[in-house]
């Protein structure tokens, strides 16, 4: 299956984290971790007709819960910051990457499965741990209109 990246983008809160919020220390055990990006995939069935009107819709309402979320759970939308072992929680936001993917979902679902495949609809490009965002979700459209969500948070 072909995969071509439509877009990236940061998704920022819907508020601004208050001063006073800014820094979050990690704990003793995650000072001993590296940071390591660990991974989960979501499987969504189209339930529309016009897929095309259905994907926008849902990738706007994807976007607008996600920025809303950030602003209760704003380390995730954060900096990880290793010469000082905390969280810069600045808004920076979460990497957001729409997929376009030249095959069916049910292919991936009812197939053999696929670790290359699986590896290229969730992977994502690293810089250098300190630009790296905390999250990087990657939302993957198929023909049939059904997406496959990949949800990668840093864990440190």
């Amino acid at each position: 299956m072909k995969i071509e990246v439509q877009s990236k983008k940061l998704i920022k809160p819907s508020a601004p984290t208050p001063n006073h919020l800014r820094k979050l220390n990690i704990s003793c055990i995650d000072e001993l971790l590296h940071p390591l990006y660990s991974g989960f995939l979501f499987y969504y069935r189209a339930d529309g007709k016009n897929h095309e009107e259905d994907i926008f819709r849902r990738l706007c309402l994807l976007e607008e819960s996600l920025s809303k979320t950030l602003a209760i759970f704003y380390p995730l939308a954060g900096q990880y910051v290793e010469e000082g072992l905390f969280i810069n929680c600045n808004d920076q936001g979460v990497e957001f990457v729409h997929a376009k993917v030249n095959g069916q979902l049910d292919q991936l679902l009812q197939g053999e499965f696929d670790a290359d495949l699986l590896s290229r609809l969730s992977e994502f490009q690293m810089g250098p741990a300190s630009n790296n965002p905390l999250v990087v979700i990657r939302v993957n459209v198929f023909e049939c209109g059904g997406l496959l969500i990949g949800l990668r948070p840093c864990y440190k």
